[in-house]
């Protein structure tokens, strides 16, 4: 008997249908092209890309979702909807043909009990990964050598280098002046640090940094060793970005770093209560500016010993 998790999948496309299945083989998902009628499994995905809201809205209203993860795949505004919809366990996936395979990837991959979230295998096995560990704010300058290092890999546009720095220094100075928590007190040990001093984290603790690229994406990824960021956080700093166009996925994480954001495609927020938070950022490099400001722009969140976030 296989141990694969069942998905069930409603689509009149069967290319969308075998692109699914591809995405989800090494994820120890088993997928299946079903009628509304015929929904068994407890995870169902609709592909709503070609759908109207009314049309949509009539498959919620069949009895058999109301205990099932639905992952709606659809670029229309959630606020478009019946409020009745929004009171489904459901997860809103925009479409983007550049970053769906790595979207819903990810976002199965929070939702599998089997398959483990990491830098390394969201990427893939064509990336050239450099690793840097480092516990003093002014030893950053190593991590934007090895950022240069990793564009002198590929064909990536100049501006792009530009956009990833950002993300780079913004990442890392959280690390140090944000991150920093007493674990016993919970208060923050760098607040009062002014930008321009050179905070160390204490006893032995590192700042971890990864850097990946391949032919197409530059990701960056960030570990504090505090674990202190948390769902209530993330969107209390950032509730006026009305004006991104982004995606609340995943554990629907708010929006996320702003100035990040910006300059990325992606964010990604693990968090180990009390232990490490690492921040991965994904950048599709081979777009010029024009079109890659125009990219669907995704945000996750996932928080050890929780896997489910109502999208509201």
């Amino acid at each position: 008997m296989s141990d694969n998790i069942k998905i069930d999948l409603i689509t009149s496309d069967e290319n969308f249908f075998q692109l699914c299945k591809s995405i989800v083989a090494d994820l120890k998902f088993e997928i299946s092209k079903v009628s509304v009628e015929m929904v068994s499994s407890q995870l169902l995905i609709i592909d709503g890309l070609n759908m109207s809201v009314a049309q949509i809205t009539s498959i919620f209203e069949n009895s058999k979702l109301i205990k099932k993860d639905v992952i709606l795949i659809s670029n229309l505004d959630l606020k478009k909807f019946p409020q009745e919809i929004t009171h489904y366990y459901f997860y809103l996936l925009g479409y983007n043909k550049d970053l769906f395979s790595t979207d819903l990837k990810a976002l199965l991959t929070s939702l599998s009990p089997y398959a483990e979230f990491s830098f390394e295998n969201y990427l893939g096995d064509d990336t050239y990964i450099q690793k840097l560990s480092f516990n003093e704010y002014n030893q950053k300058q190593q991590c934007f050598v090895a950022l240069e290092r990793s564009f002198s890999k590929v064909r990536g546009f100049p501006e792009m280098f530009a956009h990833a720095s950002e993300i780079l220094s913004e990442a890392i100075m959280n690390a140090f002046f944000d991150a920093p928590v007493d674990k016993k007190s919970g208060k923050k040990l760098h607040y009062q640090y002014l930008r321009r001093s050179n905070p160390k984290l204490e006893d032995n603790l590192l700042c971890e940094v990864k850097i990946g690229v391949n032919k197409k994406y530059l990701a960056i990824s960030i570990t504090d060793p505090y674990g202190s960021l948390n769902l209530n956080q993330v969107r209390e700093k950032f509730k006026s970005t009305n004006e991104l166009n982004i995606n609340i996925v995943g554990e629907g994480a708010g929006l996320g770093l702003f100035s990040m954001l910006n300059s990325a495609t992606q964010l990604i927020f693990k968090v180990n209560p009390g232990v490490k938070t690492e921040v991965i950022a994904l950048m599709c490099i081979t777009r010029r500016q024009q079109v890659y400001d125009t990219l669907n722009k995704s945000i996750y969140f996932f928080n050890e010993g929780e896997s489910h976030v109502k999208v509201a």
